[in-house]
């Protein structure tokens, strides 16, 4: 019981960054984007600003994930090595469900960091 409450606090210590990182506010012109687009080109500042907050929200669930899924592997070693059934079959759980959640973060972290980062470089790089 106590690997179990532990799996939890810890993951729910990794994931409270994301609730700081969307919780941020990026409504004005400020240093996210040149200092040449922010008056002129308001619809391109919009774009960026889009791109932005995908890059962050897609870096801070990949970085949430990675660890998770280190943590869902030593819980399957330990679940592997448990003296009885009874540890091994929580252990297995609780491998299971910080896998599945480690997973689902990286498979949504991954494509939005990318995708994020190339709308930044269009953005960037239109004249």
């Amino acid at each position: 019981m106590r690997k179990m409450i532990a799996t939890v606090v810890v993951t729910l210590l990794m994931l409270a960054p994301l609730r700081f990182a969307s919780a941020a506010r990026i409504d004005e012109p400020r240093r996210i984007m040149p200092a040449e687009y922010r008056i002129e080109n308001r619809e391109r500042f919009v774009e960026y600003r889009g791109a932005h907050r995908m890059r962050t929200a897609g870096m801070a669930l990949t970085i949430t994930g990675i660890p998770l899924m280190l943590i869902a592997t030593g819980a399957a070693v330990a679940a592997s090595s448990a003296a009885n059934t009874y540890d091994r079959d929580r252990n297995v759980t609780a491998a299971a469900i910080t896998g599945a959640l480690g997973a689902s973060l990286l498979a949504s972290g991954i494509p939005l960091w990318a995708v994020g980062q190339h709308q930044l470089d269009t953005t960037q790089s239109q004249p």
